[in-house]
């Protein structure tokens, strides 16, 4: 059985249908799950049009795969069914814990669903465990008038998740950045100069694909850049606007460099061609759009295939994927964010002068602060701890801290030498950038 998502234009979300008949349970849940989510469940969160796909995605995988192993849904048990349909996925998909939990979650809303609405089921999932847990409030200057200690339901049935404390293994390194853009030239050009503006930028890709070409109703100042030069903005560079997560209205400093990059390496070589191909062609199709999943392009579109398609965020996510089956390992759009975070913030110590550390947080946050859009200085100290993980295993793996401290002081200056000349290479800073 393959079950087919209708998303029509303006929809929060997908109609499911099995060749062309409706799938009522399915159905009645989605609509359900999105206008009425507390009827499911009290401490339910209503969701996004762009969640609500992906909560209709990861059900559709649950009764597409109880369908073929003609388990009818009603009948089906936790332990005997549903739980091993997931440890199969994990294991062949090779999903990380926290993929699990998230399919988990939703397979348990769809069947608290069916209770909801008293249809019977056998599907008993682990049990909820009263805790306590303490809350991390050292953001805020306020939190002597709060309790630090919180009491939450936690669902037995999830895998434990270590909350990460950097960004490490989603930073790359500047040879790594230029081999990935390699790969995704080869696919098309586009992918490769919009993963050089991401990283640039350190945008989501959802803000990305936003990018007009020229002046558009969000961006009365925007200019491309035989403009931009003659403009009395070509010191200053300009400023972006889009919209974020959860309709958030984003402004985002767009450096003269960047405007240089869009132009002379993707708009002079590929853009008429492109666009010509798009007026022509794909405007021409049923199913053309300038949205996905609530992300909607400019109407002056800039970022185009060779067949004059509108890029959107789900096919450079389709372009890294492939790109990363070539390089043998994982890379994710959103690795652009952090790996430019990440390599500003160390220029920006090494050309001050700063040793990074987490002490050293509340001035660095500024600096990070309006480019990615975040007010949580904790995501600052991740990307402090980022640079300080790198250059550690770089430096002495093996040691721990302590002994790496009283090693450091004895250490020969050569190996110290050689160890910055690694890292150095690592976020691609040079010497001269400290005199410019």
């Amino acid at each position: 059985m393959r079950i087919e998502l209708f998303l029509a234009d303006g929809d929060p979300y997908p109609t499911p249908f099995v060749n062309g008949e409706l799938q009522c349970d399915f159905a009645n849940y989605l609509s359900t799950r999105y206008h009425s989510p507390k009827t499911i469940r009290a401490t339910m969160k209503s969701s996004r049009s762009k969640t609500m796909m992906q909560i209709a995605i990861d059900t559709r995988v649950l009764l597409e795969n109880m369908a073929h192993n003609n388990i009818p849904v009603v009948e089906a048990t936790y332990a005997d069914h549903i739980k091993p349909i997931l440890d199969a996925l994990a294991q062949e998909g090779d999903l990380a814990d926290a993929t699990y939990n998230l399919k988990y979650k939703r397979w348990r809303d769809y069947f608290d669903f069916l209770t909801s609405q008293g249809i019977r089921h056998k599907a008993v999932f682990p049990a909820l465990e009263a805790r306590t847990r303490t809350k991390n409030d050292e953001d805020d200057f306020l939190n002597y008038t709060k309790s630090n200690v919180e009491r939450y339901l936690h669902d037995t049935g999830l895998k434990g998740v270590g909350k990460k404390s950097s960004h490490e293994d989603r930073v790359l390194s500047m040879s790594g950045l230029d081999g990935l853009k390699v790969e995704l030239a080869r696919i098309d050009p586009v992918f490769a100069v919009m993963a050089e503006v991401g990283y640039l930028t350190m945008m989501r890709i959802g803000n990305l694909v936003q990018i007009p070409f020229k002046r558009s109703p969000r961006n009365p100042k925007w200019m491309i850049w035989p403009e931009f030069v003659r403009s009395a903005q070509r010191d200053q560079g300009l400023k972006f606007n889009c919209i974020g997560k959860f309709n958030k209205s984003l402004r985002i400093g767009f450096d003269p460099v960047v405007i240089e990059i869009i132009y002379k390496d993707y708009i002079q070589p590929y853009y008429r061609e492109r666009k010509d191909a798009f007026e022509s062609s794909y405007l021409k199709r049923k199913n053309a759009s300038l949205e996905e999943n609530g992300v909607v392009l400019p109407k002056d579109i800039l970022w185009l295939t060779t067949t004059g398609a509108p890029v959107k965020p789900s096919m450079l996510q389709d372009a890294f994927r492939k790109a990363s089956k070539t390089l043998g390992t994982s890379v994710e759009p959103h690795f652009l964010r952090h790996t430019g975070a990440t390599h500003m913030l160390y220029r920006y110590c090494k050309i001050h002068g700063i040793e990074p550390d987490e002490k050293a947080a509340a001035a660095l946050h500024e600096v990070l602060k309006e480019q990615l859009c975040h007010e949580s200085i904790e995501t600052t100290r991740m990307y402090i701890r980022t640079i300080i993980k790198k250059k550690a295993k770089i430096l002495l793996p093996k040691l721990t801290k302590d002994m790496r401290d009283r090693a450091e002081a004895r250490l020969d200056p050569k190996l110290v030498s050689s160890v910055e000349n690694t890292i150095n290479e690592f976020f691609g800073y040079s010497e001269t950038e400290e005199s410019n």
